[in-house]
Parts: structure tokens; C-alpha cells; sequence
């Protein structure tokens, strides 16, 4: 378990992981099927994809579903329509005929038969959308070099005057990845967000942008309205889906496996409204300690102060809860620079995660507790530094 969560804690999240706010609510709603009357076009809707739409949120994505990890390619998807990519050689390396067939689940699909995603949805090659859609160019990924408000819509306009299209990190405390539509004078953001219904990404995300962000160009640049074909169905279309609230019957709780676990078998896990379902309520990262208070159907329930949901088991495995000795946090028999790397991560990160999710396990949290005061903070920190320099200071 010690290593696992070591290299979940060192190694960056992977592009792709689409990472919610904690507390931030998801107001994109489920989906329902309707008859061939109420069938929407793709141009009347695109600008407001949801990962959660249940056409496509199953769609797997290299161990995982658009669902859970789908806010970058639902904005490789809106890109592809509003910059006018689309084309014949498109639709034939994703294997539709028509333009109305294209969503963020044929997209993903066509990444998977490339090989596109590595395991937990990341986007294995910045280069493959334009193997999959000739039309779109891949200009970089980078950092703006500010994330002040006035200063990235200067950034922002900049690009996009150039011709750019611009797919974003929100600063929501993870990796989430919103697709720009418009810059305001006054230097508001209009965006089209895979897991928000609002357009205006100060009003979905106060802290703006993190800093990271996609350029591509495509056919047209990101002020050309798509051209909506000319000639329009006229006979009956196939069923399609419009946006509804579904829930689940109560579960019956299985308490048996109650306890603490951590995420062990894929990049991050999310923590779901209902089983596998619903507004996601947090993403736990590879590595992150949980308590379940009773499973059902597969799912263990999360409780905490900030939030409660549900996690799919198979991701999760169980602390060991052996007892370790002071200030050895990862238990390899030394106080060294590794528990000191775990307890710096877990200070850094303990402000921003919320209640009830953690780096490290709580025998973990007793071993570095080195100062024996009932709390890990600055003074235990300063403890190891002082203790590392005087191991250093013993072997020369």
C-alpha cells in the first residue's frame, strides 16, 4: 500500500481526469429518451454538452466512462462542431455519415480504436485529434502567464484573435478542462463546461483559470458561427435525448465492510450523487484515504462534513491499519526524506481537500504525528527537517 500511495501523491494527475470542486454542484441533469417530434439538431445544442448525458456518459474511456473523466474530449467535441471540423474525412475516420450522428461518445470511441487513452481517461497523444479530424491542428499545451482576471482575457482575446480555439483548466482544485467561446471587453469568459449549465465561468468558478491550457485551430476561428446545413430532415429521426432528473430506489447498506480505504486501482475515483450516478460530488485522486460507512450493489458510501456519495469498490482497497513506528509514516523501517516528501504533501493538500478525505491513512497520521501533541502540523514538519539533517549530518 506504502508505494502505491507514494507514487499517487509524487506523480502529476493525468491531462485528461476531469477533477470537480468539492461542494461545487453539478447542474448538468441526466437525460431521457423522447419521440422523433421533439429531436433536437446538433447546432441547437452543442454549446451545451454534458459528460452526464447518459447518450454518451457510458462510453468507456481506457478504464474509464465519459462520465467520470470526459471533460476534456466533451470539449475536444464542442471544439470540433463550433470551429466547423467536421468534415467527410472526419466522419469517416469516426465512422458516421452524417453530421448529426457526431457527439463526444463517437469521438471518444474513435480515440479508443487508435489507442488514444491511456488507463483513466488520459489523452495519450496531444497529436491524434488531428488523426481523427484532419481539420483541427494542435497548436500546444501551455501555461498562460497570468491567472489574474484582466490579464488572461488579455491572453485569451490574443489567442483567439489569432484564430486559436482554447480548451481550459478551471481553478476548482483539479483537473477539469472547459472549452473558451467568447472573451468580454470587461474581461469576463463565456465557456461551454461539460459538467455546468452556466456559461460565465467566474459565476461556475470564482478562481477563474489555473493556468494550464490546449491551442488548436480548426476550419474556422472561434468568432465564425458554424454554418447549419442547408437542407434539414423532414422525415421522422431516430430517438434522441433531452435533459431530466432520474434517481435511484433507496440501497439497502451492507455495513460489514465499513472502514478506511484508498484509492488504488485507477487515477482517481469519483464520488457520485447516487451508485454510479448523479452530480459528482468530489474526485478522489490516486492515493486518497476515505472512510466507507456501508456498501451496496458494489458502492461504498462516503460521509463527511462537506459532502456525501457514493465510490465504486473496485477502484478502492482497504488501509492496512498496522501500527507504525514514530515519524516512520511509509514503514520501511527509516525516518528519511520519504516520510518527509508524504507529510509535507499531506500539509500542503490538507487545506484544500474537504472533510473526510486525506493523503494519508490515520496510522499514517500517528506516526507522523513526531511531536506525540495529538496533531500533524508545522511543528512535526519542522521536527523531521530537524531530524533528516542530523541523520545527514551523523553519516559524513
Amino acid at each position: 500500500m506504502q508505494h502505491k500511495k507514494i507514487i499517487g501523491i509524487i506523480t502529476s494527475a493525468a491531462a485528461a481526469v476531469c477533477c470537480v470542486l468539492p461542494n461545487t454542484p453539478i447542474v448538468k441533469e441526466e437525460a431521457r429518451t423522447v419521440s422523433a417530434a421533439e429531436t433536437v439538431s446538433i447546432y441547437d445544442e452543442y454549446l451545451d454538452w454534458s459528460q452526464m448525458d447518459s447518450r454518451w456518459g457510458t462510453t468507456p474511456m481506457g478504464g474509464t466512462t465519459i462520465r467520470s473523466s470526459g471533460c476534456l474530449i466533451t470539449s475536444l467535441s464542442i471544439m470540433a462542431v463550433h470551429s466547423g471540423s467536421i468534415d467527410s474525412a472526419a466522419m469517416a475516420n469516426m465512422g458516421i455519415t452524417d453530421i448529426e450522428q457526431f457527439n463526444p461518445g463517437v469521438l471518444a470511441n474513435a480515440y479508443t480504436s487508435v489507442g488514444g487513452f491511456s488507463y483513466g481517461g488520459a489523452i495519450s497523444s496531444w497529436g491524434t485529434i488531428n488523426t481523427l479530424v484532419p481539420q483541427i491542428q494542435f497548436g500546444k499545451d501551455d501555461f498562460f502567464v497570468n491567472t489574474e482576471k484582466t490579464a488572461v482575457a488579455q491572453e485569451l482575446k490574443s489567442k483567439m484573435d489569432e484564430g486559436w480555439h482554447i480548451i481550459a483548466r478551471v481553478n476548482n482544485g483539479g483537473f477539469h478542462w472547459v472549452y473558451i467561446t467568447a472573451v468580454g471587453d470587461d474581461g469576463s469568459i463565456t465557456m461551454s463546461d461539460p459538467a455546468m449549465d452556466t456559461h460565465d465561468l467566474y459565476e461556475g468558478y470564482p478562481g477563474g483559470l489555473q493556468g494550464e491550457y490546449w491551442q488548436l485551430k480548426g476550419k474556422n476561428p472561434t468568432s465564425v458561427t458554424p454554418e447549419i446545413p442547408k437542407e434539414q430532415p423532414t422525415t421522422a429521426a431516430p430517438t434522441t435525448t433531452l435533459p431530466v432528473t432520474t434517481t435511484q430506489p433507496a440501497p439497502v447498506i451492507d455495513e460489514s465492510e465499513a472502514g478506511e480505504y484508498y484509492v488504488a486501482a485507477a487515477d482517481h475515483a469519483s464520488v457520485t450523487a447516487e451508485r454510479d450516478m448523479g452530480t459528482i460530488r468530489t474526485v478522489l485522486k490516486s492515493g486518497y484515504v476515505v472512510n466507507i460507512s456501508g456498501t451496496a450493489d458494489g458502492f461504498g458510501k462516503v460521509v463527511s462534513e462537506d459532502f456525501d456519495g457514493w465510490v465504486d469498490m473496485t477502484l478502492l482497497e482497504q488501509t492496512d491499519g498496522a501500527e507504525k513506528r514514530n515519524g516512520d509514516i511509509n514503514g520501511d523501517g527509516a525516518v528519511d526524506k520519504y516520510d518527509l516528501a508524504l507529510i509535507s504533501a499531506y500539509l500542503r493538500q490538507s487545506e484544500e481537500l474537504p472533510d473526510g478525505v486525506s493523503t494519508l491513512c490515520s496510522s499514517e497520521l500517528e506516526a507522523a504525528d513526531i511531536s506525540g501533541d495529538g496533531k500533524v502540523d508545522g511543528d512535526d514538519l519542522a521536527l523531521y527537517l530537524e531530524k533528516i539533517q542530523t541523520l545527514q549530518e551523523d553519516s559524513v
